[in-house]
């Protein structure tokens, strides 16, 4: 039976040419960021520090990788979810500190 997909199941009996785990995903690209200041708050001890953090700047889609079996080309969950959602969004957050 002939599905149309680039990988299929080999016969019973038959051993497929293809190496075991030849296929790879693609790699993580994540880039965070942090800038912070020093703003001195009259005395030498006192001071406030405020900081802006971001996580996966650029937001880069970040995809799982591939399956390791092709018997009916569905993922393990039978959705195509898992597929889709390996990394964390863009994330920002604001803080502040006062030291005293």
């Amino acid at each position: 039976m002939n599905t149309g997909w680039a990988f299929s199941t080999p016969p019973f009996g038959v051993i497929g040419n293809g190496p075991r785990n030849f296929f790879h995903g693609p790699g993580l690209k994540q880039t965070d960021l942090t800038v912070h200041k020093w703003v001195p708050l009259g005395s030498e001890s006192r001071r406030l520090e405020p900081r802006l953090e971001a996580f996966n700047v650029f937001n880069h889609a970040q995809f799982n990788n591939p399956e390791g079996s092709f018997s009916d080309g569905i993922p393990s969950n039978g959705t195509f979810e898992e597929v889709l959602s390996a990394g964390p969004p863009r994330l920002v957050q604001l803080a502040a500190r006062i030291y005293f």
